[in-house]
């Protein structure tokens, strides 16, 4: 998968999955705020404790999860293998912020807490902070000088050819 491919797809899905969720978060939130319905169980801390600890271990288990497969894929050599192995990881971490965020929010429409759309604010912050970048992938597939430049130039031969 050359350069140019592998950004535009890990672009589509990060923006994708962003964009979903600040939806579904604003939706929440109008839903709530306009009373269109009431709150289905009443607030209480044993909702906000679940959530807290259901949303927690999924942010952590998406990091635990990259950060364990990532060195596996630093000792590759292949770009080619570095870079379908890190799509596949970066998908399970942001499906996994997707799935705490998601929690958040349905957990916030049942109770109307705002604590828990407070929570699913900050899983969005976490979402910016994994935001893809080339010199991000490049630094995290530990590529080389030369592998680097090789993978770099694969975009600029794509461009010439279209």
């Amino acid at each position: 998968m050359d350069n140019k491919k592998f950004f535009s797809l890990l672009n589509i899905l990060y923006y994708a999955l962003f964009v979903g969720n600040i939806l579904f978060i604003a939706i929440a939130y109008w839903i709530v705020q306009s009373e269109s319905i009431d709150s289905f169980i009443p607030q209480s801390e044993n909702m906000l404790l679940i959530a807290a600890i259901l949303v927690s271990g999924l942010i952590m288990a998406s990091n635990l999860i990259f950060k364990k497969k990532l060195p596996k894929i630093q000792l590759m050599n292949e770009i080619q293998e570095k870079t379908k192995a890190y799509l596949l990881i970066f998908i399970i971490r942001i499906s996994f912020l997707q799935s705490a965020s998601f929690i958040a929010t349905i957990f916030y429409l049942l109770t109307s807490n705002t604590l828990l759309l407070a929570l699913a604010g900050l899983i969005i912050f976490l979402f910016l902070t994994i935001k893809p970048s080339q010199k991000r992938i490049i630094f995290e597939m530990k590529l080389t000088k030369e592998q680097a430049t090789k993978w770099q130039s694969t975009n600029k031969k794509t461009r010439k050819l279209d």
